[in-house]
């Protein structure tokens, strides 16, 4: 995958949530408006799997995941190469269970 921010879109259970992450050399950073996201990514080919940790910043935000306010995101998915897409499917490494979707789109370069 391209250096460069993303827009995302995740869902889980009945909660559906977006944010932007910055993905340069394999490492991501990023949030929405409650939440940052950091982590790395390994991408082989189209296979994408990574571990992002997500923590909650915002007190009175409304948490994806009911009760968890900090958490180990494993991902795996496919890349798309050809329009910068990706598509990926999470579990919680605390509770072992995959439950989020994860979709995202490059929306522009980042500034060396």
């Amino acid at each position: 995958m391209k250096n460069g921010i993303y827009g995302i879109e995740f869902s889980a259970l009945d909660k559906q949530g977006s944010g932007t992450i910055v993905i340069q050399d394999n490492k991501l950073n990023g949030g929405d408006f409650g939440f940052t996201f950091v982590g790395y990514l390994d991408i082989q080919n189209d296979d994408l799997t990574g571990t992002i940790i997500v923590n909650r910043w915002l007190a009175s935000a409304d948490p994806l995941i009911p009760n968890l306010d900090s958490y180990t995101l494993k991902i795996h998915g496919q890349c798309n190469k050809e329009d910068n897409t990706f598509t990926a499917k999470g579990f919680i490494e605390e509770i072992e269970q995959e439950i989020l979707i994860i979709k995202g789109k490059r929306i522009q370069d980042i500034y060396n």
